[in-house]
C-alpha cells in the first residue's frame, strides 16, 4: 500500500492510500550453450514468457536455429503477461575444423605401389580401403581416387581427394641378326610396344661393355663367345620394362702360314700356322698359284719352273666363319755354270773366265778349285801352274738366292823349252858366235830373241855378232815355241 500526503502551503493536508501490486520478473532461459563446426546449426530453446527476441538476429521465437560463423553468444529477451520483461543468454561455440590434404595426385606404373601422406589434426579415414593411418599404401589396377576423412576432436570434418593413375607398362622386345662371325656387324631391331602413350627411350646393353641409346643400333663384335643383351625401354610417363637374349658370336679363324723359299726343282713345304680361339676343327683350301689346289692342312709342292706364285690359305670354321691370306712365294732359278780357258804354260799365269748366268737375280759367289790344291773366289781369276800337266778344274756358282751350279774342266799346262847357248870370247875387232843349245820338250821353237849386252838383239837361231868395244857383256836368249810357251835364259858376263 501506498499513502500519499499532501500539505499547501497554507498548511492544509490531505491523504490517500492506494494498493500497488509489483509482479515478480519473468523466469528466463536461453537454453544450453550450443558448440557446433562451422556451417553446421545450433538449436537455442528460450522459455520464461509470452513475447521472445533474440540478439543478434531479432529473432521472436522461443526456439531458434541459428549458423554463426564464430563464436557467438546470444541474448534472450522474454515479456510477460504482465509486460514484465527479463534477460538470458546462450553461447553458440564454433569449432575449428581441420584442414585435411591428401597431397598431390601420382602416376605411377601398372604393378607398382605409391604411398599416400595425409595431413590436418585428426583421426583419418581413407576411402576406398577404410583404412584409418595418415599413411596408406597402394598399388591399384586401374586409376583410383582416394579420399581421406580428417575429424578432429570437436567432431568436425573435412576430406580431400588424390587419384592415382595407373599407367600401362610398356613391353620390350627385340631380334637381332645373330648368330654371326667374329668382326661381324649385328643389327638390333626394336618390336617393343605400348597399349597407351608411346615409348620414349632404349637403353640397350649390349653384352660386352657397349651400350647405345638409339632404337636400332649396330654393332662390330670383335670378340667371341656368348653375350647377354638387355633392353631396357620407358615410356613417356616414366615405365619400364626389360628384355633379354642370348647372342652367339662365332670365333672367326686367322689363316696364316709359313713357308721356305726354295730354287728351282725343290719342292715348297706349306706349314700351316691358322688358329682360332675355340680351337675347333678347320677346313683348309690352298690355291697354290700355278693351277695347283690342295686341301691338305700343309701340302708340299713342286712348282714346274722359277718365278713368284701367289698361294692363297682359306681356312673355314665349323660354323661357316672364314680366313683367306695371300703370300707370295718364290721359287729361284737355277744359274749355268760355266767359263772359258785357253792352254797355258807353266810358271805362267792361266786365265779363267766366267762365263756363267742366271734368268732371274745375279751371280754372287764363285769358287773355284784349280785342281793342284789351290782355290780361287774371284769371277774371272788366274792361276799360275808351276808343273806342267793337265789338272781337273771344278767351278761352284752360287746365285743371289743361294741357288748352286757348277761345271768341270780339264786345263793342259805345257811345258816350257829348255834354253841353253854357247858363246865364245874373242878379242875386239872380229866377230863373237853365239850357239843356240835351246830344245822344246814339246812342240816346236818359232822364235829366238839374242840380247847382246851392248843394246843389240838378233832373232837369229845362231848369230854372229860384232863387239865394237872390249869388256864383260849379259847375253840372255829367249825362245818361243809353237805353243806360245816362253823360257829366257840370262847369263852374266857370258862373254869377254
Amino acid at each position: 500500500n501506498v499513502s500519499l500526503l499532501v500539505t499547501s502551503n497554507a498548511g492544509c493536508k490531505d491523504s490517500t492510500v492506494q494498493a500497488i501490486n509489483i509482479n515478480s520478473l519473468p523466469n528466463v532461459n536461453a537454453g544450453a550453450d550450443a558448440s557446433i563446426c562451422p556451417g553446421a546449426n545450433a538449436t537455442l530453446n528460450g522459455s520464461g514468457g509470452s513475447q521472445y527476441l533474440w540478439n543478434p538476429g531479432g529473432y521472436t521465437t522461443a526456439s531458434i536455429n541459428v549458423s554463426p560463423a564464430s563464436t557467438t553468444l546470444y541474448t534472450l529477451k522474454v515479456t510477460d503477461a504482465n509486460g514484465c520483461d527479463n534477460t538470458a543468454q546462450a553461447q553458440v561455440i564454433v569449432n575449428p575444423v581441420p584442414i585435411a590434404n591428401a597431397g598431390t595426385n601420382q602416376n605411377i606404373c601398372f604393378g607398382d605401389a605409391t604411398s599416400l601422406f595425409a595431413s590436418g589434426i585428426g583421426n583419418y579415414t581413407w576411402t576406398p580401403g577404410n583404412v584409418n593411418t595418415a599413411s596408406y599404401n597402394v598399388s591399384p589396377a586401374a586409376t583410383t581416387t582416394y579420399t581421406v576423412r580428417v575429424v578432429n576432436a570437436f567432431g568436425c570434418e573435412d576430406s580431400d581427394d588424390v587419384t592415382v593413375q595407373v599407367n600401362p607398362i610398356p613391353v620390350s622386345s627385340f631380334t637381332n641378326s645373330g648368330p654371326v662371325c667374329q668382326n661381324s656387324i649385328v643389327d638390333f631391331n626394336d618390336f617393343s610396344n605400348i597399349n597407351n602413350g608411346s615409348i620414349g627411350s632404349w637403353e640397350w646393353d649390349l653384352g660386352n661393355g657397349s651400350q647405345s641409346t638409339l632404337q636400332n643400333p649396330s654393332l662390330n663384335y670383335s670378340t667371341a663367345g656368348t653375350f647377354n643383351v638387355k633392353l631396357i625401354v620407358t615410356s613417356n610417363q616414366g615405365c619400364k620394362d626389360t628384355s633379354n637374349s642370348i647372342l652367339t658370336i662365332w670365333a672367326e679363324p686367322v689363316a696364316s702360314f709359313s713357308n721356305t723359299n726354295v730354287c728351282e726343282g725343290i719342292p715348297i713345304q706349306f706349314t700351316n700356322t691358322s688358329t682360332i680361339s675355340d680351337a675347333t676343327a678347320l677346313i683348309h683350301s690352298w690355291t697354290l698359284g700355278d693351277g695347283t689346289v690342295s686341301a691338305n692342312a700343309s701340302p708340299s709342292h713342286l712348282y714346274g719352273g722359277y718365278g713368284s706364285y701367289q698361294a692363297v690359305l682359306n681356312v673355314i670354321s665349323q660354323n661357316g666363319c672364314e680366313s683367306t691370306i695371300s703370300r707370295a712365294v718364290n721359287v729361284y732359278a737355277i744359274p749355268t755354270a760355266s767359263f772359258v780357258f785357253d792352254p797355258a804354260c807353266e810358271d805362267s799365269p792361266a786365265q779363267f773366265n766366267d762365263r756363267s748366268s742366271v734368268p732371274d737375280g745375279n751371280i754372287s759367289s764363285w769358287y773355284w778349285t784349280f785342281g793342284d790344291g789351290n782355290i780361287g773366289t774371284l769371277p774371272s781369276p788366274s792361276h799360275t801352274y808351276s808343273d806342267q800337266g793337265e789338272y781337273p778344274i771344278h767351278l761352284l756358282i752360287s746365285s743371289n738366292h743361294g741357288c748352286k751350279d757348277s761345271t768341270n774342266a780339264m786345263i793342259r799346262i805345257i811345258p816350257r823349252p829348255l834354253v841353253d847357248f854357247n858363246t865364245e870370247s874373242a878379242c875386239q875387232g872380229t866377230s863373237v858366235q853365239l850357239t843356240s843349245l835351246a830344245s822344246p820338250v814339246t812342240g816346236s821353237i818359232v822364235q829366238y830373241n839374242w840380247n847382246f849386252g851392248d843394246g843389240m838383239s838378233s832373232g837369229d837361231q845362231d848369230p854372229l855378232h860384232f863387239y865394237s868395244y872390249s869388256g864383260w857383256y849379259e847375253v840372255s836368249l829367249s825362245v818361243v815355241t809353237d805353243s806360245g810357251c816362253t823360257t829366257t835364259l840370262s847369263r852374266p858376263n857370258a862373254l869377254e
